[in-house]
């Protein structure tokens, strides 16, 4: 039985497996954070990170709890190597953007919204996910965008894109 075990094992490609990993584990631990748990989360996110799960979400996580249990400098260096690790992600550097503002860092906020800019070129619209529009209209809100556009050209869209999408009904609110 633990030959055939280790035989479907090996057929079953390593980011599948760190897929499934993200999918089940990923909400739970989000609920630690919104439920106040935050040394739970920002340990159980540490031990993810180092065990290299794909899911740009762990760092996220672990930023947030640092920095609600009063981390600042910690949750920086996390959201620092949330970027390196995810250039492409958009709401690593819109994460990376408010992270900046919170700590006074305003160049390093502007220079956020320039790297997401540029990782938005690299991301063809048409693959452009519901939570990708969200963080874009945020950064365009970030830059002094009339809201009512930013409304009708990404927050609409997102919302017609991912109806349950909890980050399209708070960027709209």
């Amino acid at each position: 039985l633990l030959m055939a075990w280790t035989q479907v094992m090996a057929a079953v490609p390593a980011d599948a497996i760190q897929a499934g990993f993200d999918e089940r584990n990923l909400p739970p631990v989000r609920e630690l954070l919104q439920t106040g748990d935050y040394e739970a989360c920002a340990r159980l996110s540490e031990v993810a990170i180092a065990r290299g799960q794909p899911s740009p979400q762990w760092g996220l996580l672990r930023m947030k709890a640092l920095f609600a249990m009063g981390h600042g400098d910690e949750a920086w260096d996390v959201a620092g190597d949330l970027v390196k690790k995810h250039p492409d992600d958009l709401e690593s550097w819109m994460a990376f953007h408010d992270m900046a503002l919170s700590l006074g860092k305003r160049a390093d906020a502007d220079e956020a919204l320039r790297k997401l800019n540029e990782a938005t070129k690299r991301l063809p619209a048409a693959k452009r996910t519901a939570k990708d529009m969200v963080m874009l209209g945020r950064a365009a809100l970030a830059i002094g965008a009339d809201p009512q556009k930013v409304i009708a050209q990404f927050f609409d869209p997102a919302k017609k894109k991912d109806k349950a999408l909890l980050d399209v009904y708070l960027a709209l609110g």
